[in-house]
């Protein structure tokens, strides 16, 4: 099924393939406070559960769909939930507090809204289906309520 999102490439179930965020933003010291990022950049990368990838997942409650901040995943506006956009802008800070002598470069989160194509039926039924995969194989779940 087309999107209007350039970024969505088909992911392959055979091999059981998801999309993982990279969150870019400026550097801070590892022994900066808890800071949120004012805007959220991000590119996707396809990455298969077969090869066991290092990555973080977030659970969180999709708020008010009809509220949406844009985010720029591959240098494109994507209108997320303002929930979502939420913890997107506090998440990589929490992981880099977790972890404060990993390279923050290596960080990638899972996130539903983004990293399945929810205009793909096809692609959101298979992912749906690995859910329970991916929360379990995340090295970490972060889970966001709100501010």
């Amino acid at each position: 099924m087309s999107t209007p999102y350039s970024f969505y490439q088909a992911l392959d179930a055979n091999k059981q393939e998801i999309r993982l965020l990279e969150i870019i933003s400026p550097s801070s010291p590892a022994s900066s406070p808890i800071v949120p990022l004012e805007s959220v950049q991000c590119r996707l990368h396809t990455v298969s559960l077969l090869h066991k990838p290092t990555f973080t997942a977030l659970s969180y409650v999709w708020g008010d769909a009809t509220e949406r901040e844009d985010i720029t995943v591959n240098g494109v506006a994507f209108p997320a939930t303002l929930n979502l956009a939420s913890a997107l802008k506090y998440v990589r800070a929490h992981w880099q507090n977790q972890f404060p002598g990993r390279d923050v470069s290596t960080f990638r989160i899972w996130a539903d809204a983004v990293c399945i194509n929810q205009t793909d039926l096809d692609e959101r039924s298979q992912q749906v289906q690995l859910m329970g995969q991916i929360y379990s194989e995340a090295e970490i779940v972060f889970s966001w309520l709100g501010q």
